[in-house]
């Protein structure tokens, strides 16, 4: 009974809302973070995906006003807004690497953790909970056969593809030529009628030069290949990688993914990536030697 006006997802958003209220979450597929007015109930209604994929942050005022932007420097903006460093913010960013969500390195600003939603009624009374968390009681003791497991992931990997095939703005993807976007390129090849067009950044220092492996990829998936060196010692973006990030995040491969958006943006709107791969599969040496402990300490 939904009347649609558009072909945006956006309008999606609404009608579900309409329809199954905040219920319309376990409805949603894929990343998204949205905030929503509705006149007649009187209620604001946020929302934030499932592995917080985008982002969004919020914060109340001495007054009562509410804020909410996906970039801090936009709630920043707000001159009535306290900019007091958080002490812990500070402690968790030397211990991880990160701010961890609900925190910000502001003290009056938090993010709203993935997987969560937040609602204000017409009083202004604040509530948030949490609308999903990953079920592992099916990662038990019973561990199907290789073959099974191969075929529901790849099965499961076309299936995010497909999705996210849909577009009205040109596409591609970034390419690496590491497990995780080789994966994502492959598939998107064969689902594809045209070549995929693939983006990766090379080094002038061999130690960090990882093109060559992008290069055997899209020869074999005869993909629209195009590729950039950058410096080893390229700095001159860290300014502008302060501006872009808000607080303070220690992510060592900022500078090339950066200059890989950048280059991917000359010839596409839209590129899919091989992002938390190694962290869903233990791909870094670093969760390889966690699950052998951890297999270790299953025995004892």
């Amino acid at each position: 009974g939904h009347r649609f006006r558009a072909r945006c997802d956006t309008e999606v958003v609404i009608h579900a809302w309409e329809q199954w209220g905040t219920d319309c979450l376990a409805r949603f597929n894929g990343m998204f973070a949205f905030a929503l007015w509705d006149r007649n109930r009187q209620q604001v209604f946020l929302a934030r995906d499932r592995l917080g994929v985008k982002p969004l942050f919020h914060a109340t005022l001495a007054d009562g006003t509410f804020l909410f932007a996906s970039e801090l420097k936009s709630l920043l903006l707000h001159p009535g807004l306290p900019r007091q460093l958080l002490p812990r913010a500070i402690e968790d960013y030397l211990t991880f690497g990160y701010v961890p969500e609900p925190d910000t390195i502001y003290g009056g600003i938090h993010k709203l953790e993935p997987g969560h939603l937040l609602l204000i009624d017409g009083t202004g009374r604040q509530a948030i909970r949490r609308y999903w968390d990953l079920d592992t009681s099916r990662f038990g003791t019973h561990r199907p056969p290789e073959a099974d497991a191969e075929a529901e992931l790849l099965q499961h990997l076309t299936d995010a593809v497909r999705r996210r095939l849909i577009s009205e703005v040109p596409l591609g993807a970034f390419l690496s030529g590491g497990v995780d976007s080789s994966a994502v390129v492959a598939v998107m090849a064969g689902l594809m009628n045209e070549s995929v067009k693939t983006c990766s950044i090379g080094f002038n220092d061999r130690d960090y030069d990882e093109s060559l492996y992008a290069q055997q990829v899209a020869r074999l998936y005869h993909t629209d290949h195009s590729e950039r060196t950058v410096e080893v010692d390229d700095f001159g973006l860290l300014e502008t990688l302060v501006g872009i990030y808000d607080e303070p995040y220690a992510d060592s491969s900022a500078i090339p993914t950066y200059r890989v958006c950048e280059a991917a943006r000359e010839r596409v709107t839209v590129a899919l990536s091989g992002d938390a791969g190694d962290e869903n599969f233990a791909g870094y040496r670093r969760y390889r030697m966690f699950a052998a402990e951890e297999s270790i300490r299953s025995i004892i």
